[in-house]
């Protein structure tokens, strides 16, 4: 008899913990005398993604630095001119210089390609708008004088780096380097590559010394 009453309680515990171990997981079970089957889905919500790629024209400019990085880290590159003077305008370590008015810009070929899922309705098209960052050296490059050339002429060089040429200012309001060039409602699509020119103008009074420059990239869907 006594070994009855220890032995019943002991059973109970044990039963307890194996339903409650179960609880945990749920099995799709089918039992068949010759087959036997299973239907699992897959379900989820996808968001739009975009993805932002930008590189140095190959023959034109040497861009240095990351490829790809998830937001809300950014990613980053280096075009280096190298030493150059304002009045000869010879060639630079990569990119060109053109002597323009009394200085000379310091011009990097780049292209651009954003590349989106599109929202829920399906978007068509991004901007991606430029703004100025930070500027650092011994001898920073003054305001209104980072400047975006977007005219697309193809692959035939961009141009119009004169003293009155047909390019933009950048500065803390975007500025789009679509085709056209509406900072709101930019018409680039996906997939597509856009080569574009940034410079920086150095006038010949400029103090002799080091610069550096950030131009901020910012592809979004609508």
């Amino acid at each position: 008899m006594f070994k009855k009453l220890h032995l019943v309680p002991l059973s109970l515990v044990a039963i307890g913990c194996l339903y409650s171990t179960s609880a945990f997981a749920q099995a799709a079970q089918s039992t068949g005398t010759t087959a036997a089957g299973a239907n699992i889905t897959l379900q989820g919500t996808i968001q739009s993604s975009i993805v932002l790629s930008v590189n140095g024209v190959v023959g034109n400019t040497n861009l240095t630095g990351s490829t790809q990085t998830n937001m809300p880290a950014r990613a980053a590159g280096t075009v280096n001119f190298g030493t150059f003077s304002t009045q000869s305008a010879s060639p630079s370590t990569t990119g060109s210089l053109v002597r323009a008015g009394s200085g000379a810009y310091a011009i990097a070929r780049l292209a651009f390609t954003p590349t989106f899922s599109g929202n829920a309705g399906g978007a068509s098209a991004c901007n991606v708008n430029l703004t100025l960052g930070a500027a650092g050296g011994t001898s920073p490059i003054a305001a209104n004088n980072t400047r975006l050339n977007n005219t697309y002429a193809g692959t035939s060089a961009i141009g119009g780096w004169t003293a009155t040429g047909a390019n933009q200012a950048l500065a803390a309001t975007p500025v789009s380097a679509c085709p056209n060039r509406n900072a709101t409602t930019g018409n680039c699509t996906s997939g597509a590559t856009y080569t574009h020119e940034l410079a920086v103008y150095v006038p010949d009074t400029q103090a002799a010394g080091t610069f550096s420059q950030v131009v901020l990239y910012d592809a979004t869907t609508y």
